[in-house]
């Protein structure tokens, strides 16, 4: 119960993280970001999003990694990875730390 009410209040105090539904790498490179516009690199880390919306959730885009702390509303990179593990089961711990050094990373200039 203590921890639901913590993700509970948690996506109130950042109404933005609760749409936060993984990482992978851009396997193409045409996706664009939602936060600055850009285009995602091919091979970059990106963030997915989705929304709850009629009793599913619909994907929403994606976030260059380094613009993810930013757009939800985050002050430190360890709030985010706790998602980031739920939400991308297939991520080693090698490839986590990778997800978190993009995270930290300055964010790309504005399209």
């Amino acid at each position: 119960l203590a921890r639901l009410r913590a993700v509970a209040e948690e996506g109130l105090a950042h109404h933005r993280l609760p749409r936060l539904d993984g990482a992978e790498r851009d396997p193409s490179g045409r996706a664009r970001c939602r936060a600055c516009h850009a285009a995602i690199d091919k091979g970059a880390w990106r963030l997915r999003l989705a929304f709850w919306e009629e009793g599913r959730f619909s994907p929403a885009g994606f976030l260059h990694a380094a613009c993810a702390r930013a757009y939800l509303e985050v002050a430190q990179t360890t709030d985010l990875v706790p998602r980031l593990r739920r939400f991308s089961p297939g991520l080693g711990e090698a490839e986590l730390a990778l997800v978190v050094a993009a995270l930290d990373a300055p964010p790309p200039p504005p399209a």
